[in-house]
């Protein structure tokens, strides 16, 4: 028969290299519980409407018939199969045609082989512990009979005092007894049910594992703790763009009907919300990249810098590079490729339609430069020691003659607005509102200020060489957050 793996081999295998590959000599014991587990699965593909219910009650009807045929001996083991999950699925196909094949819908044979083994090991458990308490209950019953028989017992290899025979009996059915036990809790662990976890990460198919671990005898369904994150990052990647593309939740974000109806740019703010004043804001660089910059941005000459950034925006550098000056004339050029492209725009955006309905919105930008990788901008949660107060504690905060000001500004700010609503404070320009229309943004810097729509132009510019930015591409990059 074909073999799972024979697309990456021409010719005929060895049969050492067939003989290796194959495991039916030994977990075609497992026939039952393979079997089982398939019916169950079965069950479930139709209870969820996954297959049409004649089609999982044909399969269950063909499964039952190989696991009759097994027991009787009608049907014998083919060792051509490498295991008994293919054995299965191939006199399950012989028998009813192609429609055998949708059984692997929603599963994977990691998940498959997993629930064999856990199945077969708690069967055979607990055929243990049934025959441990038959030994157990032979040793109570010649216990009792010699209850009175006197013999000698030994501590140090020295005989220490009298004991009976019953007595000396009984100590090895406590030993017993705690085999018992620790098998019974090997159980009680063993009793989760992977199916449902397919390869790794579960199925987009709208499975009921719960059900099926059920209908198998199983306590609890297999959680994902144990995957390193690399592996669940990795599965996350690949799937959440498919997710969102058809309108799917994936997190991040509001999720419609729970904390509140949809996002409120789609659903706009409900009315008690602007009764509740806002301040929000973002950070230079939020996905700016933590790798080290490949130059000393510090020794570029102006046509270095313009060249650098031709490779990003094309035709359009110049005016990008006089829009960023403009907006922020202390930085350095190549700083713009910095710039928070997924954050900054929408959080404006988002101040601004509170605004509209009448809500109190404060806008902040945290563009402080660290002085470190040759002046390293601002990137995600780099404010948080400034607006706890703490920037004390955080190594890389602690700027001369910057950080103490900036902390007093930002820290001050949050009780102001925790305790007035307002962030005004005496340490800092006046803070008005956002507007519908327009914004003013409080930029936490080295020096701090109110600046005026500032960078809606480095925005324009960008944006006519740029697409859109895109948290799905970001992850089809492999960037982890």
């Amino acid at each position: 028969m074909a073999k799972m793996w024979a697309g990456r081999t021409a010719g005929v295998t060895d049969p050492v290299a067939d003989d290796f590959n194959s495991s039916i000599r030994f977990d075609s014991r497992m026939y039952r519980e393979d079997i089982t587990g398939s019916m169950a699965h079965a069950t479930m593909l139709g209870a969820q409407h996954i297959l049409p219910q004649a089609d999982a009650d044909a399969i269950i009807d063909a499964l039952q018939g190989i696991l009759d045929d097994l027991d009787s001996g009608a049907l014998a083991f083919d060792p051509a199969c490498e295991d008994i999950h293919m054995f299965v699925e191939q006199v399950l196909t012989a028998r009813i045609g192609d429609l055998g094949k949708k059984l692997h819908t929603a599963r994977s044979r990691n998940d498959q082989v997993a629930l064999d083994l856990r199945m077969y090991l708690r069967s055979e458990t607990n055929d243990i512990i049934a025959l441990t308490k038959d030994v157990l209950a032979a040793l109570v019953e010649q216990a009792k009979a010699h209850k009175g028989d006197i013999l000698p017992g030994y501590t140090h290899l020295q005989r220490a005092q009298p004991i009976t025979f019953g007595h000396h009996l009984m100590a090895y059915a406590m030993m017993l007894l705690r085999d018992i036990d620790r098998m019974q809790d090997a159980v009680k662990r063993m009793n989760v049910s992977p199916i449902g976890c397919c390869a790794l990460a579960g199925t987009t198919y709208d499975t009921d594992r719960f059900f099926e671990a059920k209908q198998l005898g199983f306590d609890d369904v297999a959680q994902l703790e144990t995957v390193p994150y690399p592996q669940l990052a990795a599965a996350y990647a690949k799937v959440a763009p498919a997710i969102a593309q058809s309108g799917g939740y994936i997190g991040g974000g509001p999720k419609k009907g729970d904390y509140f109806y949809g996002n409120p740019f789609d659903a706009g703010f409900r009315e008690h919300a602007h009764q509740i004043p806002m301040m929000i804001g973002t950070v230079y660089g939020e996905f700016a990249t933590f790798a080290p910059a490949a130059y000393d941005k510090n020794k570029l000459t102006a046509e270095e810098i313009l060249e650098i950034l031709k490779k990003v925006y094309g035709d359009n550098a110049e005016k990008v590079l006089d829009a960023f000056k403009e907006a922020y004339p202390e930085k350095n050029g190549v700083d713009v490729l910095a710039i928070d492209r997924a954050m900054r725009e929408p959080t404006v955006k988002l101040a601004k339609l509170f605004a509209k309905g009448g809500g109190k919105a404060y806008l902040y930008n945290f563009a402080l430069e660290f002085p470190f990788q040759h002046g390293k901008p601002a990137w995600h949660c780099s404010d948080i020691p400034y607006f706890f107060g703490n920037a004390d504690l955080v190594e890389i905060c602690g700027i001369p003659d910057v950080s103490d000001k900036l902390e007093s500004e930002i820290f001050g700010a949050l009780l102001a607005f925790a305790k007035n609503g307002t962030p005004d404070h005496a340490g800092l320009p006046h803070w008005p509102e956002v507007e519908a229309e327009d914004a003013d943004t409080m930029v936490f810097d080295r020096k701090t200020e109110v600046k005026h729509n500032y960078d809606d132009k480095v925005f324009a510019e960008i944006n006519k060489v740029l697409k859109p930015w895109s948290f799905m591409d970001m992850m089809a990059d492999n960037i982890q957050h």
